[in-house]
């Protein structure tokens, strides 16, 4: 049988075994938690590297955003005015947008184009009302008056120009030039030098161009604007006269302060600070009913 002191022993060594399971099982524990710590603060890492990733996304976002909205404002207004200068001219976007492109690949400035078609197009009309000249360099270019009178400003130009293109005397080509177009027939003659029709098909055929729609959205976002500025303009001189009273006050303290014999500014320190916080202290009552 056996003795208390065997069971002693025995339950010391079962003690001792179980001490070392114990002492395993809390190193492995320890393990564990150190690895999860180092996994955790990874994962706030990596989170805190995310969260920084989508803040500095979001500013560029919003920059990205803002350059864009003043982008597009810009091309709205000079759409509009474009616009209003096709109007004018009795033409649309399109095609007085046609007669820039020709313009430029003929090295001529737009608004020259511009004098051309409308100096043409009164001599056009001075030759349906019986101007014999003018009825007459059209019909040395093989034109019919019925025909241009029913193109536009910018076909009447291009017909015009390819025609007297088509002429192979020079001095014919110089007389109805400068009976046309008047001072400005050496531009014109710089325009013939051009195969404008192709010109022309050249624009058509340009992939990307503005219609109708685009221009009536873009006039509708930059009349949008300008009540915008206007309304940030009327608010801005309502903040101001509400403002007036109290920095008027303010002002006319300090005014009074340097035109006193209080001494040095260094030594009135606390009349100034004293001015500054009565002059928050208006503007507070005024920005706080």
């Amino acid at each position: 049988m056996a003795t208390t002191d065997d069971l002693v022993i025995s339950i010391r060594a079962d003690l001792d075994t179980l001490n070392r399971q114990l002492r395993q099982v809390d190193q492995r524990l320890n393990n564990t938690q150190q690895q999860g710590q180092q996994t955790g603060q990874s994962i706030d890492d990596s989170f805190s590297g995310a969260s920084d990733s989508v803040k500095n996304l979001s500013a560029a976002i919003g920059v990205a955003v803002a350059a864009m909205g003043a982008m597009a404002v810009s091309i709205a207004n000079n759409v509009r005015e474009f616009n209003s200068l096709a109007s004018s001219l009795g033409l649309s976007y399109t095609q007085l947008e046609r007669l820039q492109s020709i313009s430029s690949k003929a090295n001529l400035e737009t608004d020259m184009m511009i004098d051309l078609a409308k100096t043409l197009n009164e001599q056009i009309g001075e030759a349906a009302n019986g101007n014999k000249d003018f009825e007459e360099s059209f019909s040395r270019l093989g034109l019919k008056m019925d025909d241009l009178i029913k193109m536009g400003v910018d076909e009447q130009l291009l017909t015009v120009a390819q025609a007297l293109g088509e002429v192979t005397n020079q001095s014919d080509k110089a007389q109805i030039g400068a009976t046309l177009f008047g001072d400005n027939w050496l531009p014109a003659l710089k325009l013939t030098e051009q195969n404008v029709k192709q010109l022309a098909d050249e624009y058509e055929q340009f992939g990307i161009k503005v219609n109708n729609t685009d221009v009536t959205r873009l006039i509708e976002l930059d009349v949008a604007f300008d009540g915008l500025l206007d309304n940030v303009t009327q608010a801005s001189k309502k903040i101001s006269s509400d403002l007036a009273p109290a920095l008027t006050v303010a002002i006319k303290k300090v005014n009074e302060l340097f035109q006193s014999n209080l001494g040095g500014i260094d030594e009135n320190i606390s009349v100034i600070t004293f001015l500054s916080i009565e002059m928050g202290a208006q503007m507070i009552n005024i920005l706080l009913p």
